[in-house]
């Protein structure tokens, strides 16, 4: 069936997705055939309530886990509760630029030998929200994070918005688990998201499944003014061990494709070299700052 369903899930986070269904509201072209989805991860009852409730009041489509179940488990429930061609996948704690469904639609639907296709996301924090739900040209400073001799820097600010540049899509490893989309028929073809990750790696394996067979991620630099809240998922349920998750998930990772690919890697990186070396080059398709463009990657 064509059109796109926009899936986000959720543990506890009512007031994140019912600030996401208003952002999608303001910003979401409604001539793009497209179906939300919203399911909530077996949260308490209070937050499926109002999940529920901000479905209604939004015209979104609610299902949900019978029990905590992750984020791979979510993301399959999401993209088999409808036949749509294309599936769009956004944490709850994005918000996105005006105007942002049709370049990732475009780029999704003309370049079918990509395995994925993420947006480039702003860091931001939960105070900033309220600035972005202004409207649908309201802008936030976002936060300068990067690393420095290893150490996280997370809190300095841009002194302005970053300028919408004409710039290249990036050819990565995998794609953005907070915000990506693909085929229907490359989920199928890789057989959906590994479910033995509860959390982290995920994205990073789907991403291999389909370099493996030939069809890397890409990133797209245009609009490039999306929202990531940094760390809002995490950092709202203490009871969810994120750094023991973390280590956990990495190590099924690298057991996993060191035993599918025959080779004993130490992490990710290595597996990404090894399988997007023999991967070639060929045209990509985007929507830029000046409009449709074609560029081999």
């Amino acid at each position: 069936m064509d059109g796109v369903m926009i899936g986000i899930p959720t543990y506890n986070g009512w007031h994140r997705v019912r600030d996401l269904l208003l952002n999608l509201k303001q910003r979401t072209d409604p001539l793009i055939p497209h179906q939300i989805v919203i399911c909530d991860d077996s949260g308490k009852e209070g937050h499926r309530q109002r999940v529920r409730e901000a479905c209604v009041e939004f015209g979104a489509t609610y299902i949900e886990n019978r029990k905590n179940s992750g984020v791979a488990a979510s993301w399959n429930a999401l993209v088999k509760s409808t036949d749509h061609d294309a599936a769009i996948l956004l944490n709850d704690d994005v918000l996105v630029a005006n105007g942002w469904l049709g370049p990732i639609v475009y780029a999704i639907r003309e370049n079918p030998g990509a395995g994925s296709v993420s947006m480039n996301c702003l860091f931001i924090t939960t105070s900033d929200v309220q600035k972005i739900l202004e409207g649908p040209h309201a802008k936030a400073i976002p936060l300068n994070v990067r690393y420095e001799n290893g150490v996280l820097i997370r809190n300095q600010r841009f002194l302005e918005m970053p300028k919408q540049e004409d710039h290249h899509p990036g050819r990565v490893m995998c794609p953005a688990g907070c915000a990506f989309g693909f085929r229907r028929k490359i989920y199928d073809l890789v057989g959906g998201f590994d479910e033995r990750y509860f959390a982290f790696y995920e994205e990073t394996d789907f991403g291999v499944a389909c370099a493996q067979r030939g069809m890397p991620a890409f990133t797209l630099p245009f609009p490039n003014d999306n929202y990531h809240i940094w760390s809002a998922t995490f950092g709202s349920a203490p009871e969810i061990p994120a750094g023991e998750i973390m280590n956990q998930s990495r190590n099924k990772f690298v057991a996993k494709w060191s035993a599918i690919l025959g080779r004993n890697f130490q992490d990710a990186p290595d597996i990404h070299n090894l399988l997007m070396d023999k991967i070639g080059k060929f045209p990509f398709r985007w929507i830029g700052v000046g409009g449709q463009r074609e560029e081999v990657l």
